[in-house]
């Protein structure tokens, strides 16, 4: 089929044609970086966080008032004896914050004394007892988890910031930051404010800390350490698998019935901590989804207005080939490849304007480059549309028949 005679009548009107174009080429522009973007950010919602998420409980303590120190490990353990009671349960520990909460202690590590140590790196600090690896249900790969002699007790987080302890547990991601020779197990790192030296006794798998936007999130490190003063602590309890809703049912009877002059709130499983944590990713996913169909139906729709037109507009034209002998196969061709004409011209300034929106996306939100690969995705999927939604005129246009044209001259 001669291509000129459809780019002649395409020019003859020109309008129509370009604002489809236009049309087209934005809606590429915004579909390559907008799926990128639900890419990345689904890929972030699904990462692992180490923890065995399907089986724990997390709740928060309030005291009435700061509890004396030997008071207040006297009601935390009477607290986690009456947890660690509960059918179903496998471990329950003490925590001063909770990962991925959005909130929590940022702590700078090194490899040396050095002030000005090049290898300082920040991780999320978390304090837990020697029940904290089972109870989180982290991986330990290498090294040991505290033993009940290492862990040390603070009135307060003023007393635990003056007496660092001499051990630490870290996570897979800090180690290979601050050792990436390997060599991390056994080795000693100093806490960065003060000095302090601290032998790292165990590396986890994998252990996300408290803020998921965090570049950084996966690096984390435990200290030995229970807060005593009862103000505000967290309760992590893991539970046998399948008994998780029965745990979180009853939990809050079990310690109200060892003090009840205490207030307990955010009852909540860990999925429900990580939905939180990710609900802004999943509202700008839902959002972007959103604009990609929207802009795609509008493609849509001014395809099938553009070819419904020229149909239209060309009842004679169409008559007149019938009438010397084009078949209807030759009439659905022709608008089909008018339709694509018209989208692959859309997709070239698509292409271009993709590439530039891209580069604007990471000089302004420093998001990550757009990937090449969706661009001719993108331009595969709108030649596609193109082509269903000029199939209906081209259908149409195909059942005029030559003597009702000729009537109409």
């Amino acid at each position: 089929m001669e291509i000129r005679p459809i780019l002649s009548a395409l020019l003859r009107n020109r309008t129509g044609p370009l604002l489809v174009a236009l049309q087209v080429a934005i809606t590429l522009a915004v579909l390559c970086n907008a799926a990128f973007i639900v890419q990345q950010r689904l890929a972030k919602m699904d990462r692992p966080s180490g923890y065995d998420e399907d089986n724990l409980v997390t709740l928060q303590v309030i005291n009435f008032g700061r509890l004396p120190k030997e008071a207040g490990l006297a009601a935390i353990a009477a607290d986690l004896g009456a947890l660690r009671a509960m059918p179903g349960v496998v471990a329950a520990s003490a925590t001063a914050s909770l990962p991925m909460s959005n909130a929590g202690f940022g702590w700078g590590f090194q490899r040396t004394a050095d002030a000005n140590d090049p290898t300082n790196t920040s991780a999320s600090l978390m304090l837990a007892d020697q029940y904290g690896l089972e109870a989180f249900g982290l991986q330990l790969e290498s090294g040991r988890w505290f033993t009940p002699e290492e862990i040390g007790t603070a009135a307060d987080f003023a007393e635990f910031g003056a007496t660092l302890p001499a051990t630490v547990v870290i996570s897979r991601a800090l180690a290979d930051q601050l050792f990436p020779d390997g060599k991390a197990l056994g080795a000693t790192v100093y806490d960065s404010s003060t000095r302090a030296p601290a032998t790292v006794i165990g590396i986890v798998e994998r252990a996300q800390g408290y803020f998921v936007n965090n570049p950084g999130v996966e690096r984390s490190a435990f200290y030995p350490v229970v807060i005593a003063s009862g103000e505000s602590l967290y309760y992590v309890i893991r539970t046998r698998p399948g008994e998780r809703a029965a745990v979180q049912r009853e939990v809050e009877s079990a310690l109200l019935a060892v003090d009840p002059r205490r207030i307990l709130r955010d009852v909540r499983s860990f999925g429900e901590i990580r939905a939180t944590a990710y609900q802004n990713d999943r509202a700008m996913t839902i959002t972007l989804l959103t604009v990609i169909a929207l802009l795609v139906a509008v493609t849509v729709l001014g395809v099938f207005g553009l070819m419904s037109f020229n149909v239209n507009r060309r009842r004679k034209q169409i008559g007149t080939r019938r009438a010397l002998g084009a078949r209807r196969s030759d009439v659905v061709r022709h608008f089909l490849l008018e339709g694509w004409i018209v989208t692959t011209a859309g997709a070239v300034i698509g292409v271009a304007l993709a590439v530039g929106l891209s580069v604007w996306l990471v000089s302004t939100f420093d998001l990550p480059k757009l990937d090449w690969r969706y661009l001719p995705v993108g331009v595969l999927a709108l030649w596609i549309v193109g082509q269903l939604a000029a199939y209906g005129p081209a259908r149409r246009a195909a059942g005029i028949e030559p003597a009702t044209a000729t009537r109409s001259v």
